[in-house]
């Protein structure tokens, strides 16, 4: 949903204008159809430098042949946009940054020249995340990221996304890894049908979620016998007429709800 690859069926997603979110995909191939480019331009494509550059100056080339001066003045906003966004992705120590997470992450120079057809499952979940990193998105989505890493690289991965400056979301088994990196905890409470946000990891939230579970339990109860007596209304309004129909139906709709 965040990503908008599916709609609501109630409500509205949304993000600041511009925001870019990206994911680490489970399986490369779904996220990359052209498996025959290398894992260096792979990576190197994760920042859309090159296409800003063309864009700009193609927008150049518009202004010198524009004569109208409102039309050249919506022109240089375009340019101002562009150029923010070259900054936002350091035009400048682009290279410098793609380079150092190369580092970080161990990718060493016959990876960087195979192609990404050829390299295993373990490696593409590497340079899918390598490229994540690189691409320098405002929120980051990781759903069981530390699925096929070795420790070298999840240590690398743990220490940037300590100091990553951005909205970083985690799903994952790996406790380790919720410890080192979460400072909140979503609880989703499917016998509840709530939610609600802890402050800290995985640990400290353990220690709260533990001391709630008996109110959790009554809550439970007195949700049950609502289930109960709102059947029971269900049951013996429902073949009536008049206002006993209206409250059968009534109750009905909170039964739904409920349930």
């Amino acid at each position: 949903l965040i990503m908008k690859r599916l709609d609501p069926d109630e409500g509205k997603i949304i993000l600041k204008e511009d925001y870019n979110v990206d994911l680490i995909p489970q399986v490369l191939e779904d996220e990359q159809k052209d498996l025959s480019i290398d894992v260096f331009s792979y990576l190197e494509s994760g920042r859309p430098i090159r296409e800003l550059e063309t864009y700009l100056q193609n927008i150049y080339e518009e202004i010198a042949n524009e004569d109208n001066e409102s039309k050249q003045k919506n022109l240089f906003k375009k340019v101002d946009k562009i150029e923010q966004k070259l900054n936002y992705y350091r035009y400048y120590e682009a290279e410098e940054d793609l380079l150092k997470i190369i580092y970080g992450m161990k990718i060493d120079d016959n990876l960087l020249k195979s192609k990404l057809s050829d390299i295993s499952g373990g490696q593409k979940s590497k340079i899918a995340f390598a490229r994540l990193l690189y691409s320098k998105p405002e929120i980051i989505l990781l759903d069981e990221p530390t699925n096929h890493l070795d420790i070298d690289t999840k240590e690398y991965i743990i220490n940037y996304i300590k100091n990553y400056k951005g909205g970083v979301y985690v799903i994952s088994h790996d406790i380790e890894f919720l410890n080192e990196v979460t400072t909140k905890t979503l609880f989703l409470d499917k016998r509840l049908k709530t939610f609600e946000l802890f402050n800290g990891n995985y640990d400290k939230f353990k220690k709260v979620i533990d001391h709630h579970e008996l109110e959790i339990e009554r809550k439970i109860e007195k949700q049950q016998e609502e289930e109960i007596k709102l059947r029971k209304i269900i049951e013996k309004y429902t073949n009536s007429s008049g206002n006993r129909k209206k409250m059968a139906q009534d109750r009905e709709k909170k039964l739904e709800k409920l349930l």
